[in-house]
């Protein structure tokens, strides 16, 4: 990988972070107390490694770190329970968002540039949202 896509993916991993930070106003999916920006986990509900949902906001929830773990150590962390979990937020649809994770699985620097501007977008909305209700 070149210097300049690692470079890209980890900005892109940052935005993400912090889209999904601000999405859920700062509060933490599985306990509902708040998180502190400098320690927030973002959770993604298919692995990273999937391109599809990777930097998709509808793959993601914001979790204390202790929290992150303990959904990671259930008995029965699989689909099971990500169905659920899916269904219970109101995200997505669990196999509309499987087969979304299976669709890319790369990504051209223009992509992840373009990736860059929907995630800023995206960002700069749920920034000014969390911003009006503090």
């Amino acid at each position: 990988m070149s210097k300049r896509r690692k470079l890209m993916v980890k900005e892109l991993d940052r935005l993400y972070s912090l889209v999904i930070f601000y999405k859920f106003k700062g509060i933490c999916e599985k306990c509902g107390e708040p998180v502190r920006l400098q320690s927030r986990a973002t959770h993604h509900i298919f692995k990273r490694g999937y391109l599809g949902t990777r930097w998709d906001i509808s793959n993601g929830s914001l979790l204390h770190y202790e929290c992150h773990s303990e959904f990671h150590d259930l008995p029965d962390s699989n689909e099971k329970n990500e169905v659920f979990y899916l269904e219970k937020k109101g995200h997505t649809t669990y196999y509309d968002l499987a087969n979304e994770a299976q669709l890319i699985k790369h990504y051209s620097l223009s992509d992840m540039e373009g990736m860059e501007d929907k995630l800023s977008m995206a960002l700069k909305v749920f920034k000014e949202t969390y911003s009006r209700e503090q």
